[in-house]
């Protein structure tokens, strides 16, 4: 289980959940960037709008880079978690995950002789 740390800020500020890596986001790997009180912030669109349409409310948002995103919502009664390993069995996650797989086979170069690609 990651152990909480004080994230960016004073004591009262955001906490990263787990050992950080680049002093904001603990673990790439890890949807959710960090949890102050009943704010909760998530890196993933795809989670981040499942979280959206079962009822928790957007507070705001921003990009951090290219492929970075930081979606903060106000989560008091702690259901984030919970919708976060519910996405990752739903049908949503294999739905974004088919849309990503459809987007690689677009932007690939074309078939070149005998069909093969590369």
């Amino acid at each position: 289980m990651p152990q909480e740390q004080a994230g960016p800020g004073t004591g009262s500020g955001p906490r990263a959940l787990g050992p950080s890596v680049d002093g904001r986001r603990p673990d790439k790997s890890s949807v959710i960037l960090w949890r102050n009180g009943v704010e909760v912030a998530l890196s993933d669109l795809d989670t981040s709008a499942y979280v959206y349409l079962r009822g928790v409310a957007y507070a705001r948002g921003k990009q951090l880079g290219p492929t970075d995103y930081e979606l903060v919502f106000h989560d008091p009664g702690g259901l984030v978690e919970n919708l976060v390993v519910d996405f990752t069995n739903d049908v949503c996650a294999r739905y974004a995950d088919a849309i990503r797989r459809l987007k690689k086979v677009i932007l690939k170069p074309p078939r070149r002789e005998r069909g093969y690609r590369f």
